[in-house]
């Protein structure tokens, strides 16, 4: 036969390999089966069965030339060892090998010898495969490498030479040429699943990160009955091929969405077995039967899930579980999708604590200040008091009534925000028994206007007051003078205290404002912290100061939108 005619044979049998190829590749079950990550023994069992039938065909309708056969075998075996792995390989080239030896001829030895090497070296290539970009070239050298070695071997085994010798002359070029494109065609049939799996995966990931973004707001309280059910409604509503969602914390349903809700109630105790071993284990499970979900109820509609852990700080505090109502139907996708789902809420979950922590701190901090000031004050307060109930009656009666309305005003609660106009009362306050107590030392000075419309977090203007009596005024012998301002203007309110003392050098300022510095007191940094968490970085304290000349501490309070 003609090295021409032999070619267009070939080609004609190997088109009927590929157009069934490209068929299989849309078919549900084999696409996911190909994509898994790791195949169980049936998936291996599987996959071996489909190669091992198309080898066979393209064995059995292979050309007939001097007592052999010129078939298309080679392709299918090299692409199940890359495709499927050394178990594929190896299984699929035993059985075709038999079925070559069993066709019989003086190269059945030869050939079934090569097919089983195909696949042995094909499998072992598979993680390496499984890495390129480009299968369909790689495929092709496989495939031209096992034909090469396919015609080594019959000139090595076959007999009498002579004739193996005219065989390979005649078959060699349409064979090596027909079949290397052919793996290469068949492989990049068969690639288009794992693109089409990434470009899933892809969609996953945003997907996932859409569903985060829409729970952080319910999430970001904590793990409750309250977010637990907006979170499961909202990953019902946006992933629509999973027929239920539930979240669980420790041995406690906190909702479930969607199919079974009959069941599996809020607040109830975990029904599925599979979920309790998840919490004992850490480790996600995937559940395609409704035995091994191992529901108590007999009547669960639910036949496949994933459920993995939510993790704090390494530590498992619950589970997230997607629900399928078809046996064996959770794929690759649904798996990482719900481990992505379980690391994003961790991730906000760990957030929300850490954001917890934070508030009661600075509360806690608050509280603290509060208290190391109304003690101290409150003797110093009470001493000057005694001492104008016997000079000037009306003068102590006014002090008492600055001394309630400071203590009144200073008993608010952290968390709350008060009036402009009422935290400069508890500063007039503060002051004026200041002023009473060190005379002519001190002097006093507001430069406010008359319509500013400001929310502020209580003790805010008061510590920085404190700092400037204390700190600026009072060690010098003649004292000075603090001067209040505030205006407001289109970006907000802007507050400044200055005041004519001791001053400082910026060494001390940085240190003042710095975090990592214990050498100061709570009082100007908790103010700035406070500032910056509430308003933004920009709104921080700003402080000017001069050795001998004073020191201005200014700050803007933002408009609210």
């Amino acid at each position: 036969m003609e090295v021409s005619k032999i070619v267009v044979a070939l080609t004609d049998k190997i088109s009927v390999i590929l157009v069934v190829a490209f068929l299989l590749s849309k078919t549900k079950l084999f696409r996911m089966t190909l994509v898994k990550s790791k195949f169980m023994i049936k998936d291996k069992f599987f996959l071996t069965i489909i190669f091992s039938i198309f080898g066979i065909i393209g064995t059995y309708f292979g050309i007939p030339i001097h007592n052999a056969i010129a078939n298309s075998s080679m392709t299918v075996v090299a692409a199940a060892g890359l495709l499927g792995g050394l178990v594929v390989g190896i299984g699929t080239s035993l059985i075709v090998g038999i079925y070559r030896l069993y066709m019989g001829g003086y190269v059945a030895f030869a050939s079934a010898i090569t097919t089983l090497l195909a696949g042995i070296v094909s499998g072992m290539l598979n993680q390496h495969f499984l890495k390129q970009k480009k299968k369909g070239t790689y495929g092709f050298i496989v495939g031209l490498s096992s034909q090469i070695l396919l015609f080594g071997m019959i000139l090595l085994f076959a007999k009498p030479f002579e004739a193996a010798w005219t065989l390979v002359k005649i078959i060699a070029l349409p064979m090596m040429a027909v079949n290397s494109f052919g793996v290469a065609i068949f492989i990049s049939i068969l690639d288009n699943i794992y693109q089409e799996q990434d470009r899933i995966s892809a969609k996953a990931a945003q997907l996932a990160l859409e569903i985060a973004n829409k729970t952080l707001p319910y999430l970001k309280h904590g793990l409750d009955f309250n977010s637990a059910q907006r979170a499961g409604e909202i990953i019902y509503q946006m992933v629509d091929h999973i027929s239920a969602v539930a979240i669980t914390k420790e041995d406690t349903i906190l909702t479930h969405v969607g199919l079974g809700i009959d069941h599996h109630k809020p607040k109830d105790h975990i029904m599925n077995r599979s979920t309790r071993a998840v919490l004992e284990m850490g480790i996600y499970g995937v559940l395609q039967n409704r035995k091994e979900i191992g529901c108590s109820c007999r009547d669960c509609k639910l036949m496949a899930a994933v459920t993995v852990p939510l993790k704090m700080k390494e530590e498992i505090i619950g589970t997230l579980v997607l629900y399928k109502e078809i046996e064996n139907s959770i794929t690759d996708v649904d798996i990482q999708l719900a481990l992505g789902l379980a690391q994003l809420f961790s991730t906000q979950l760990e957030i929300s604590e850490a954001d917890e922590k934070i508030r009661l701190l600075e509360k806690a901090e608050l509280k603290a200040l509060q208290a190391q000031i109304n003690p101290h004050f409150l003797f110093n307060a009470i001493n000057t008091i005694i001492s104008y109930t016997r000079t000037d009656i009306a003068i102590a009666r006014k002090l008492l009534l600055d001394l309630g309305h400071y203590f009144r005003n200073n008993l608010q609660k952290v968390d709350e925000f008060i009036d402009f106009y009422d935290e400069i009362k508890n500063v007039q306050s503060y002051l004026a028994i200041e002023e009473a107590r060190f005379s002519h030392r001190l002097k006093v000075n507001y430069d406010i206007g008359q319509d500013i419309r400001c929310q502020l977090p209580p003790l805010i203007i008061q510590p920085i007051v404190e700092n400037a009596v204390k700190h600026g005024l009072l060690p010098r012998k003649e004292g000075g003078t603090i001067q209040i301002i505030a205006s407001q203007n289109e970006m907000g309110t802007h507050i400044a205290i200055e005041d004519d003392g001791m001053g400082m050098d910026e060494e001390k300022i940085k240190n003042i404002l710095d975090e990592n510095c214990n050498n100061s007191g709570i009082g100007i940094r908790n103010v700035d912290r406070r500032l910056k968490k509430i308003y933004g970085i920009t709104c921080g304290l700003s402080m000017m100061s001069e050795i001998g000349k004073g020191t201005k501490v200014h700050f803007m309070i933002p408009r609210d939108e």
